[in-house]
């Protein structure tokens, strides 16, 4: 049915997603992924976990990520649909990945995402840098993980733990700590590479519309984005209003060419607000390349959905056509580890065989063809790959 490559976030592992991808492939499709460089069993012993080499940086995983990219897709059909799914720090290198080197996919699904400011995003690449040539690039900081990681902790105090910010679900935050490869405190140059992936995000994100359109767009976005968090401590008072003051913020933020009114949905666990910017066809096809994010609406690394709005807007500005967010009452950062995941899973379904095959809803996959392209011997990848 298609393949998924999925990306992790910061400090865990591929393995905790294993009943994604179980729901994944139970519905017809190839899911694959690896764990970054200082995650999981990437690392030659535990003592390295957390730590993302200086050397690496974000040339390497990008091009790790491209190389697994090319090498898995090269042994299926050309007219095979590619997706990706990448969740918090994951979430932010796909759509590095998507900047920097445009691949064939039809459409990428985010969650547990957000937006970096310019200015955190260069101070904490100066501190981290100075901290480096004061110390190594080992070192961690108590100080940088309290403007990072530790920031989300405080966020959610008073606390059972120092990861009630993960999921509402104390299962879920007591097998993260009782998993030996999660955890682990980032080192300073896994800072200062995470600052070079929101550089990328930031500078080669593709301009596709014009200057004039870019401007337009984004005050009327940015407007929307304050209306939304105005509003959603009130929507939170009252979840079986119509509208609420930040649906009607959401409504306003997604009107750049044409208004699409957002579609609440009441479930029995939470409410869940979508809203899509459907912009005007560009000449660039990589811009009809369609982006979901799926956040809860606690989660403090999209600031309550604040951070979410700006993601959401800077790739609206950036050109994409067809940007969908899902804001998920009642879940924190790991959605597809909250109440909501079923949904959620079937949310990301959706949005793939909506954009690439077109599959109405509750139809089986199609069955694979007896047919296939001659596939090379020798699939063409970077010479990254051997790293």
């Amino acid at each position: 049915r298609g393949t998924i490559q999925l990306m992790h976030g910061m400090c865990e592992h591929l393995g905790r997603y294993s009943h994604v991808a179980r729901q994944l492939t139970a519905q017809g499709y190839v899911v694959f992924g690896m764990d970054m460089p200082g995650h999981g069993k990437s690392v030659p012993d535990n003592t390295e976990l957390g730590h993302i080499p200086l050397k690496e940086d974000v040339d390497g995983l990008l091009a790790d990520e491209y190389a697994l990219f090319t090498l898995v897709n090269s042994c299926y059909a050309s007219s095979t649909p590619h997706f990706l799914l990448g969740h918090s720090l994951g979430s932010f290198l796909a759509r590095a990945f998507l900047a920097r080197f445009k691949p064939d996919v039809s459409a990428v699904a985010l969650t547990g995402a957000g937006q970096v400011s310019p200015v955190l995003r260069i101070v904490g690449s100066a501190l981290t840098r100075l901290l480096i040539a004061l110390h190594n690039e080992h070192y961690c900081s108590r100080f940088i993980d309290a403007l990072g990681a530790g920031a989300y902790a405080k966020a959610f105090q008073p606390a059972r733990t120092p990861f009630d910010w993960l999921s509402r679900n104390p299962q879920v935050v007591d097998a993260y700590l009782r998993d030996p490869l999660c955890g682990a405190p980032f080192s300073v140059s896994s800072y200062l590479v995470t600052s070079h992936v929101l550089r990328v995000i930031a500078t080669e994100t593709p301009r596709i519309f014009s200057k004039q359109h870019d401007c337009q767009a984004l005050q009327t976005l940015q407007a929307a984005g304050s209306t939304q968090a105005a509003g959603s401590q009130q929507a939170a008072e009252s979840p079986q209003t119509a509208e609420s003051p930040q649906t009607a913020g959401l409504t306003q933020a997604f009107s750049t060419s044409q208004t699409l009114r957002p579609h609440v949905q009441h479930e029995e666990t939470c409410t869940i607000t979508s809203f899509t910017c459907a912009s005007a066809p560009s000449s660039d096809t990589f811009a009809h390349v369609a982006i979901l994010f799926c956040s809860g609406i606690d989660d403090v690394v999209g600031n309550r959905g604040k951070g979410v709005m700006q993601a959401a807007q800077s790739l609206v500005k950036g050109g994409f056509s067809r940007v969908t967010v899902r804001l998920y009452d009642n879940a924190r950062h790991e959605v597809l580890n909250e109440d909501c995941a079923p949904d959620v899973v079937s949310a990301i379904v959706a949005w793939f065989d909506d954009t690439a095959l077109h599959v109405p809803a509750g139809q089986p996959p199609a069955q694979p063809s007896s047919t296939h392209e001659p596939i090379a011997a020798t699939p063409s990848v970077p010479p990254r790959q051997k790293a």
